[in-house]
């Protein structure tokens, strides 16, 4: 287990120092996105609207996630509209 937390610290370390990775805090305006969002499907929770309305505030080319809700694929093919 501990080798496995090392190695996505040390991933994630290397891609944030070579300017491939940002952490983007969250900003007051960027939850202007997240009513639109939760219309979408009713099960997205505020968090997950407010991370994925501040992905496309800031403009991100990827969204990572493990959430079963956001990886349907009628999801994926609304939020791209």
């Amino acid at each position: 287990m501990q080798n496995t937390i090392d190695f996505f610290d040390f991933t994630i370390m290397r891609l944030i120092q070579k300017n491939r990775l940002t952490i983007a805090k969250i900003k007051s305006k960027d939850g202007q996105y997240v009513e639109r969002i939760k219309e979408l499907d009713y099960k997205i929770s505020d968090d997950d609207a407010l991370h994925i309305s501040s992905a496309i505030n800031n403009n991100c080319q990827r969204f990572v996630t493990i959430d079963k809700v956001l990886l349907k694929e009628n999801f994926k093919i609304s939020i791209k509209k």
